[in-house]
């Protein structure tokens, strides 16, 4: 996930509150400025198990009964790593780090 990406939720107050107030001076910007916003993404959805393993070997959030947890998918052939395949529910992509305002990946 780079820097400019913002998930639909922000992106949707942030134009809420954009045109209540642009709107009055001039309709125009507002066209504009829709133009340049950042790509909106959704917000992140768990992925039943049973319903879709990961498509490539990495590390993933993962629901399990007692919380959420990493977890590492070796692939169709390997399953996840270190944790009985039974007791995971659900799985997501992890969201990017943490970075500080102007720091680059």
């Amino acid at each position: 996930m780079s820097d400019d990406t913002i998930y639909r939720a922000a992106a949707i107050d942030a134009v809420k509150k954009y045109f209540k107030e642009m709107i009055k001076l001039n309709p125009e910007i507002l066209v504009d400025s829709l133009i340049t916003l950042p790509p909106a993404q959704s917000e992140p959805q768990w992925i039943p198990c049973n319903k879709k393993p990961p498509d490539k070997p990495g590390v993933y959030l993962v629901t399990m009964d007692d919380g959420v947890w990493t977890a590492h998918w070796a692939g169709s052939v390997g399953g996840w790593i270190a944790y009985d395949q039974e007791k995971i529910l659900a799985w997501m992509d992890r969201p990017a780090p943490y970075r500080p305002e102007g720091e680059k990946e």
